[in-house]
């Protein structure tokens, strides 16, 4: 699987990721459809009930009546484990992505002492000492503060 717009493979944890993703949505869907069932076959059992009280009902009218309730405590039974099984899906999806961005993470650390050939505890601390000295609090403000102070080059 590649990512479209720039054709990169997707690492094991992403390529999981995706489909506990899809796992998990293709449940949540089967839970809305196992609700919208019970709905209309609790509405269905309502107007049974009426009848069966009424005793207006046909002894196949009362077959139904059963036989929707049974399909209803199946249901019920049904999304209680579908909401257990998205609930656990769900921790997974959370650790793994917790775990990508963790690893971009420690990528864009690498990277970033490629570039400044330096490591990263000697830059987080000249970092610091400059926000100090500049009395700026981050690093857009440490750039405006440096591109007000120093000549401009063009």
């Amino acid at each position: 699987m590649t990512d479209t717009k720039s054709q990169i493979e997707l690492t094991p944890k992403e390529s999981e990721l995706n489909t506990k993703q899809k796992k998990y949505d293709e449940i949540r869907e089967q839970i809305s459809k196992l609700t919208t069932s019970i709905n209309n076959d609790t509405t269905k059992v309502g107007r049974l009930a009426i009848l069966k009280i009424d005793g207006h009902s046909t002894p196949k009218q009362d077959e139904e009546f059963l036989r929707l309730k049974s399909i209803i405590e199946t249901h019920k039974t049904s999304i209680k484990d579908k909401t257990a099984s998205n609930a656990t899906l769900l921790r997974q999806i959370n650790a793994l992505k917790n775990q990508i961005e963790n690893d971009g993470k420690g990528e864009a650390a690498t990277e970033q002492e490629v570039i400044l050939k330096s490591k990263i505890s000697e830059t987080n601390k000249a970092l610091s000492y400059l926000l100090k000295i500049t009395d700026t609090t981050n690093l857009r403000d440490l750039i405006v503060y440096v591109e007000k102070t120093l000549p401009s080059n063009s």
